[in-house]
C-alpha cells in the first residue's frame, strides 16, 4: 500500500487505500452516490491502476461495488 487519506465531512467518514493492483475507498454514508463513483475513477486514473471497489459501512448492511477503469 502507497497511498491512504481521510477525509471527514459532517457524519461522513471516507478513506481510499491503493496496493499493487486495485484502490478501495471505504465510506461510512447513507449511501453510494455518483461522486463516490467519481472520486473512485479519478484515483484510479491518477494511481494508473484498473480494479476499483467502493465499500460503505454505512447503511443497515455492508454495500459493495466493485469497478475495472
Amino acid at each position: 500500500m502507497y497511498v491512504k487519506s481521510y477525509s471527514f465531512n459532517s457524519n461522513d467518514m471516507d478513506e481510499e487505500y491503493i496496493f499493487k493492483e486495485e484502490c478501495y475507498q471505504i465510506i461510512g454514508c447513507t449511501e453510494l452516490t455518483n461522486i463516490h463513483k467519481g472520486q473512485l475513477f479519478n484515483y484510479l486514473k491518477a494511481s494508473d491502476k484498473r480494479l476499483g471497489m467502493l465499500i460503505n459501512f454505512g447503511p443497515e448492511k455492508l454495500e459493495y461495488k466493485r469497478f475495472i477503469f
